[in-house]
């Protein structure tokens, strides 16, 4: 009877001790945040438009996220491209296919982001000249 009661009191405290928090916590992939866009006064995931100017003249809309992970993010929509004839205010605005890669997570945020739109690509970092002045979900 005491061999009995022996086996089961040592399985429960092997029970016990896989219970315990470190045990049953999520792998540490599973449990990090992923990482946001942070531009202006925009901080998160997966927003639906994506400005790189203030003045309308590279906002990229409608963005369908076909991936965002720990590593990056990559979108398409679409943007205008400005005909500014005879100025930009009053000239011809084309739409077109645009891509988008936010990556090079730090600090829980993207700092790079690769622009494709009509054959050019625009690179930019964070905190640096042409990145995203702001974005909206």
């Amino acid at each position: 009877m005491r061999r009995h009661l022996a086996a089961i009191a040592l399985g429960l405290a092997a029970a016990v001790a896989m219970l315990t928090p470190e045990a049953t916590a999520a792998p540490a992939h599973e449990s990090r945040a992923l990482p946001k866009l942070v531009a202006g006064s925009y901080s998160g995931i997966k927003p639906r438009d994506v400005y790189f100017s203030g003045d309308a003249g590279n906002i990229v809309t409608k963005i369908k996220w076909n991936r965002w992970t720990h590593a990056r993010a990559v979108g398409h929509g679409t943007s205008n491209l400005q005909g500014c004839l005879p100025n930009c205010a009053q000239g011809t605005e084309t739409p077109v296919a645009t891509s988008i890669t936010f990556s090079r997570p730090r600090g829980g945020h993207f700092t790079k982001v690769v622009e494709v739109r009509a054959g050019e690509t625009l690179v930019a970092h964070y905190g640096r000249p042409f990145w995203p002045e702001g974005a909206r979900r």
